[in-house]
């Protein structure tokens, strides 16, 4: 293949930022595109936002087929450099927000998937970090640095046309892979909310049914007190609000948050370790997330907890029977569904020996480590995608697909 190095400069007829305008109605506005907009090297067209462009911008920002749209300026310093083709999905005009830079291929020299491409190359992606610069927590393309980043181009438009063709039929055997780890993930996920189910239910059959409230207390959530630290001493307590229930770190135990040390007036909040708690209301419940606290902890009104009663059930055995419910399913419903001690306290639980709790509570553990092992080789397998992209595009640009 013959090709020559060439910046991204001397492959545009033209580059300019975008236009944001000023708030609009749908019947006077016009589309503009956001970097939101842009995920994965794809455009999502349904939720573009409508805004009043000025009639001197109409006419020199309207965007093109073919114009490749680069993300200019972001918190996170992967997507600075991102960049998706715009092909319009209608008859409408659509322009690219103050935050994008469009790129307008010579049509002559490049052809516009070849150049997009290109873009996502490794050699080309190289030098984005050295194109960005930092200020007030935002990274920024260096656009000039930025075009003078080189590409390999082969001379001749149809060698470029078959590159093209030969990365996107490799890319479809990749996101063939992608949708197939993503369904097989999907299956994961609802594997040991299934065993947990199958389990429970066929205990139901053995021993005793009781009503929660008989073996466990059931506890709302407290205003948090104000202030908190990173200290995490022995005397100290958490302060956990529902947004926590969704921080990193091991999927049973919550053990991050603000530090607090009570006073005799907050003490009485406190709800010890091995509390099972949860979403009581709105959107949260959808989530369908349940934790055992790891320390003691003050709890916030949106949250609620199930406090197993030692003598009767253990930590572990009702943090599981937990697991295998649908918080949609026992809550009130309504526009804004709610979860109260009146829902949860008739609900039926199985209740073997301690004895026999114990040695349900480790197969049911061995259980969900299997469950979280397979979890990780297909959040690996995500990874070996990102991998291969990257491989074919080495390939393609390096004289070898």
């Amino acid at each position: 293949m013959q090709s020559n190095k060439r910046t991204l400069q001397e492959l545009l007829i033209e580059d300019f930022d975008g236009v944001w305008g000023d708030d609009a109605v749908v019947s006077s506005g016009v589309p503009v595109i956001r970097s939101t907009d842009m995920r994965e090297g794809k455009l999502s067209y349904d939720k573009v936002a409508i805004r009043s462009i000025p009639p001197n911008a109409l006419r020199i920002k309207r965007l093109i087929p073919g114009d490749i749209l680069v993300n200019k300026s972001s918190g996170s310093a992967h997507l600075v450099g991102k960049s998706v083709i715009f092909f319009p999905p209608d008859n409408n005009d659509y322009y690219c927000s103050n935050f994008i830079r469009c790129l307008r291929p010579n049509k002559s020299i490049v052809d516009c998937e070849f150049l997009y491409y290109g873009l996502q190359s490794p050699h080309f992606q190289s030098q984005i970090f050295g194109a960005q610069r930092t200020t007030s927590g935002l990274r920024n393309l260096k656009i000039s640095e930025f075009k003078s980043g080189t590409i390999g181009v082969p001379n001749s438009l149809d060698e470029q046309r078959r590159i093209v063709a030969r990365i996107k039929e490799c890319m479809e055997r990749v996101e063939e892979i992608k949708e197939n780890s993503q369904a097989i993930k999907n299956q994961i996920g609802a594997l040991l909310p299934s065993i947990l189910h199958a389990r429970f239910e066929y205990l139901r059959g053995s021993v005793d049914i009781e009503k929660l409230e008989n073996i466990a207390e059931i506890e709302g959530g407290a205003s948090l007190p104000k202030g908190g630290s990173e200290d995490l001493g022995n005397d100290c307590v958490l302060l956990v609000k529902v947004g926590d229930m969704n921080e990193p770190g091991n999927d049973r135990i919550i053990s991050i948050s603000r530090a607090f040390l009570p006073t005799s007036k907050t003490l009485k909040k406190v709800i010890l370790p091995g509390a099972v708690i949860f979403p009581k209301r709105g959107g949260a419940i959808a989530t369908n997330k349940k934790r055992m606290l790891g320390r003691p902890a003050i709890i916030d009104p949106n949250l609620m907890a199930v406090i197993a009663k030692p003598e009767r059930v253990r930590n572990e055995y009702l943090y599981y029977w937990t697991q295998s419910l649908d918080l949609r399913d026992i809550s009130n419903g309504g526009v804004i569904p709610q979860l109260n001690r009146k829902d949860l306290a008739p609900l039926e639980v199985p209740v073997p020996t301690l004895e026999k709790q114990e040695i349900i509570i480790n197969e049911l553990e061995q259980a969900e480590v299997s469950c979280s092992e397979l979890r990780v080789t297909f959040e690996e397998a995500d990874q070996e995608c990102i991998s291969l992209r990257d491989a074919i595009l080495h390939k393609a640009f390096a004289g070898e697909l």
